[in-house]
């Protein structure tokens, strides 16, 4: 009578158990986590492979473009080009840098995932945008003083055109876009608000280019949100 009791009462203790399924012990929850983490983390780290992917392929037209806009600005300041030694190095390392940046991409994803972690090529394509952009900032200053206003125009449409053509390239990794818009365009607002000749819109070039800056990142915010 006794094991029947017993038996019965082991029963009623774990039906609780078998109808509830999420009512694990410590050890059984612990080792249910651990089997759902690896998912979450190999999701993770697909969609960051696909991002990274995607930079590197949209890299290898965008630069393309990039290299024949050079020439078109190459063109533009050719006064300061010709008039100042720094504007022609600082030109000639703009040209070796993307063309560097270019060949790198034009390797096959296979082989750059064997050279270079996922981490390492996120950074290596973010220096290059930021190094891109900061040399084409630098130009802005070298060759400010030394163009007229109407080329100082000219060159300022191009680099506006820069940044709206990044957005197509760059746009859906906010981080990135900014590291190449903001320091081009910031020192084009610099350029313009510092600007000592008599009155001929510089002022309206900087707020115009304030309110595009601010435009594009936002726009490149909720790219990333539908990406």
């Amino acid at each position: 009578m006794r094991e029947v009791f017993r038996d019965v009462l082991l029963t009623l203790t774990e039906l609780p158990l078998m109808k509830n399924p999420e009512n694990l012990s410590a050890p059984d929850a612990i080792q249910r986590d651990a089997d759902r983490q690896p998912k979450s983390y190999l999701h993770k780290r697909e969609i960051s492979a696909h991002m990274i992917r995607d930079l590197y392929e949209r890299g290898r037209i965008s630069i393309l473009f990039l290299l024949m806009l050079i020439s078109v600005i190459r063109w533009v300041i050719d006064a300061a080009y010709v008039a100042d030694a720094t504007v022609r190095g600082t030109f000639f390392l703009l040209i070796a840098i993307n063309v560097a940046r270019w060949l790198f991409m034009m390797l096959p994803a296979q082989r750059r995932d064997a050279l270079l972690g996922l981490r390492e090529q996120l950074a290596l394509f973010a220096c290059g945008v930021f190094l891109t952009s900061a040399i084409l900032g630098t130009i802005v200053v070298l060759v400010w003083p030394l163009l007229d206003t109407a080329h100082i125009s000219i060159f300022a449409v191009i680099i506006a055109g820069l940044v709206s053509g990044a957005s197509m390239s760059l746009g859906f990794s906010p981080l990135v876009y900014m590291l190449y818009t903001l320091p081009l365009v910031g020192m084009l607002f610099l350029m313009c608000v510092t600007d000592q000749r008599p009155d001929w819109g510089a002022d309206i070039l900087a707020t115009a280019f304030a309110l595009y800056a601010v435009s594009v990142l936002v726009m490149s915010i909720d790219q990333s949100r539908k990406h």
